[in-house]
């Protein structure tokens, strides 16, 4: 039987296709405070010796930590925890090979709805699938078989509404992914940061996304 194979993960045997599909997926993503900093000091490129392994996938997907915009339209409160990300750093993501990014974490909203709505666009413009709660499910289309992602957040941010586990609205996007691909994959922005295991909330949340449709789960955070 053939399969979907998510690089660093496991094998999925999905459908009856005629090749492996290899999806990669990364966790978080950040292009301002000292990773842009080591950029514009060394000129570099955050994913350098990783082009081969990206290149090796069909789809490539990560979450996105933050805004496209100006650093100037920062709110005071957030101080130094405000991820703006100059416009010009998303030809870096297209270079590396994304082909979808995840826009459900704490730091969406940090330069407001209007924020999240630029970057939404401004990766749209560079070919890159933005992936939000507010579309889920997400579909892509590989010969045969259909990956669907649904991408949401359950920690507090600036203006974004966490996604409780269960909800009914969350069963209606997974039911809908179950019946119209092979394989569905959910992108949660959860737990305790700087902590190495899930919650025990976490464990229980997965287990309801597992029963509810769910094949892969990606945790971030």
């Amino acid at each position: 039987m053939p399969c979907a194979r998510a690089l660093l993960t496991t094998l999925f045997c999905v459908a009856p296709a005629a090749a492996e599909i290899r999806l990669l997926f990364t966790g978080d993503i950040l292009l301002s405070r000292g990773v842009r900093a080591q950029i514009e000091r060394a000129a570099g490129f955050p994913w350098e010796g990783l082009e081969e392994l990206f290149r090796q996938a069909d789809w490539v997907g990560g979450n996105l930590e933050g805004a496209v915009g100006s650093a100037q339209d920062c709110p005071a409160s957030l101080g130094k925890l405000c991820f703006a990300i100059e416009p010009r750093l998303v030809a870096l993501l297209k270079k590396a090979g994304f082909h979808a990014l995840g826009l459900e974490n704490n730091h969406s909203f940090d330069l407001g709805a209007r924020g999240r709505e630029t970057t939404r666009k401004v990766l749209s413009e560079a070919g890159i699938t933005p992936v939000r709660y507010e579309d889920s499910p997400s579909f892509f289309r590989f010969g045969e078989v259909t990956v669907a992602v649904v991408s949401l957040c359950q920690v507090p941010s600036r203006e974004g509404t966490p996604i409780p586990i269960p909800s009914a609205a969350l069963r209606q996007k997974l039911r809908l992914a179950r019946r119209l691909a092979n394989l569905v994959v959910v992108s949660a922005h959860w737990g305790n940061e700087y902590q190495d295991w899930p919650s025990r909330r976490q464990r229980q949340g997965a287990e309801w996304l597992i029963r509810n449709g769910a094949d892969l789960i990606l945790g971030h955070h």
